[in-house]
């Protein structure tokens, strides 16, 4: 079966493989296209339409569509069609699917044969987010290999190119609803320095200011009898207008665009210069995150930048490379912005393959990305005997992990004489457990205790913190991890978001407050969470059982799984 680097975006996605000479190639939907708009249109209790049929289907049916779910994975958020709940997990599921049928036209996730991939996901994407896309492809019926950080699979396809050089790049990747600002050097492996980013910008805030604008320009010259904001399908056609002048005004200077309602219509002059205006706030807060992150790549030790990468189709709007050179003094380059994600997913797809890392039999009973696991205890057995401390691990079980520096160089055929080696990457927010303050007389006051931090190089392994029971004869101890929810770590809860909340129990009879309890906690080069618990003074069984919040269980999944099973997904 054909391997594939998938590129799940917000608004568009895009799937590629390699020909035979060891190019990566893109693979067009049934429809011919390259990019597959991220649109899921519910139409009836049987049916759904993905792409372009459900973006031409949303202003006919506002409510029935479903578009920047990505914006919503790792949330609790439900969307309710037809009397059945659908998570953000379960419209990527539909999305993928789609994809993957498009490709592959005999694949049907309910056969139990899964299609090995590289997916993509934003370098700002945390510990939920990548979870709840192991969880989409999954249901989908796709077994992903890596899920690969956007600004290094575009890396992957530039130093795969013929135009490429050595030395540092930053990679300025802005997608339809995602941000991300990534520095990393270029040579014989892909080394990231640093990572920021954020998942609440993207060219669809630059779709929204458009709208504005015209509405706007609208009303100041008509006065309809209504409000035509109050109109869903009035305002879902001005939304997909918007996003035609957006693209416009990235070759020419001067749109026109005629509108229409109420049965008045008119027609609005849009020049680039007015949509810069409108949106120069947009752009500067990407310059906010280029700032800080290169900030932390100088405590990286990177001193220049060599080359500036523009990757994501909204970075081919003109006041992007603009502000870039104003701000910074660099000479942006456009490098197949649309395609190049996909591209180094396919690249990367390959090698893994090519490494055998990932070709073991799968198993019924593996939970691929666990979060809710079995009960694992000290190496002696029921009776709890034996000294090892017990471990956790949401890594997929059944994945091998090839050491970085271990790793081969993976040459593709076609005899390209062209390499790429594995990438390494840092960790994109901080994570620590939530701690009792015992300095607190009232008992009242918590921290996070970050270990892990973000721009941490990727594997961390065993960054330990010794934590102690609060009462005497304790038997069990709630361990909630927590994940850096803003731009800067910060050790109050309230600046973090809660990732995994677990009980850890069996502690021994009699135990008094005060004794020591140690975790120690890890991020694989995937960036998914391990830990590791143990309470050293005692030889009694511990277990610790989990989830990662917001994101779906394994039952969870089989349900969903099930709902996905009754729909047909056409194009």
């Amino acid at each position: 079966m054909r391997t594939l680097g998938i590129d799940l975006g917000t608004t568009f996605s895009v799937v590629a493989t390699l020909d035979s000479a060891g190019r990566p190639m893109i693979l067009p939907n049934p429809l011919g296209e390259e990019a597959t708009p991220s649109v899921v249109c519910f139409e009836s209790p049987g049916s759904v339409l993905v792409g372009s049929a459900a973006y031409n289907a949303g202003p006919a049916f506002p409510d029935r569509t479903v578009a920047l779910i990505k914006r919503q994975m790792g949330t609790d958020r439900l969307l309710r069609f037809d009397g059945v709940e659908y998570t953000p997990e379960a419209v990527s599921a539909l999305i993928l699917r789609a994809l993957v049928h498009g490709v592959l036209p005999g694949h049907r996730p309910e056969s139990g044969r899964t299609v090995p991939a590289v997916v993509t996901v934003p370098a700002y994407f945390g510990i939920r987010e990548r979870e709840a896309t192991q969880q989409a492809c999954l249901l989908a019926g796709v077994r992903p290999l890596e899920l690969v950080s956007e600004p290094v699979a575009a890396a992957v396809h530039y130093g795969f190119s013929d135009v490429a050089g050595i030395g540092t790049a930053l990679v300025y990747d802005l997608g339809g609803g995602t941000f991300d600002g990534t520095v990393l050097s270029l040579g014989g492996r892909i080394q990231v320095a640093a990572t920021d980013g954020d998942t609440e910008l993207g060219g669809a805030d630059w779709d929204r200011r458009l709208v504005s604008f015209l509405l706007e320009q609208f009303l100041a010259r008509v006065e309809p009898a209504d409000d035509p904001a109050d109109d869903e399908v009035f305002m879902a056609e001005l939304l997909l207008t918007a996003e035609r002048v957006k693209r416009a005004l990235s070759s020419t200077s001067v749109h026109r665009v005629p509108i229409r309602y109420g049965g008045r219509g008119v027609t609005v002059t849009v020049s680039r210069d007015d949509f810069e205006a409108a949106s120069r706030d947009l752009v500067d807060r990407s310059l906010v995150v280029l700032r800080r992150l290169l900030d932390a790549a100088g405590r990286a030790g990177v001193a220049e930048i060599d080359h500036c990468l523009l990757v994501g189709g909204s970075s081919k709007m003109p006041m992007i490379a603009a502000a870039l050179a104003a701000e910074f003094g660099w000479r942006p380059r456009l490098f197949d912005p649309d395609l190049a994600v996909a591209k180094g997913a396919a690249l990367r797809a390959h090698q893994l393959t090519q490494l055998a890392v990932q070709d073991r039999p799968e198993t019924g009973d593996r939970e691929p990305g666990p979060r809710r696991t079995r009960p694992w205890t000290r190496g002696g057995g029921a009776d709890g005997g034996g000294s090892t401390p017990v471990r956790v691990d949401w890594r997929r079980p059944d994945a091998a992990v090839v050491p970085v520096e271990a790793a081969p160089e993976f040459s593709p055929p076609g005899g390209s004489g062209l390499s790429i080696a594995p990438a390494a990457s840092v960790a994109s927010r901080g994570l620590g457990p939530l701690v009792h303050d015992s300095h607190d007389r009232t008992g009242e006051h918590r921290f996070v205790a970050h270990v892990i931090h973000q721009n941490d190089p990727l594997p961390v392994a065993n960054r330990e913190l010794t934590l102690a029971t609060i009462l005497d004869n304790q038997r069990s101890v709630r361990i909630e991890v927590y994940e850096q929810a803003g731009a800067v770590e910060s050790a109050e809860v309230a600046d973090n978001r809660p990732v995994l909340d677990g009980e850890l129990t069996g502690l021994p009879e009699r135990l008094p407050a005060g004794s020591p309890i140690r975790l120690s906690l890890g991020l694989g080069l995937d960036g998914r969470l391990s830990i590791t618990a143990s309470e050293p003074g005692s030889g009694a069984s511990l277990t610790l059982e989990a989830c990662i919040d917001g994101v779906l269980d394994r039952a969870g999944r089989e349900t969903v799984a099930h709902d996905l099973a009754a729909l047909t997904v056409r194009h």
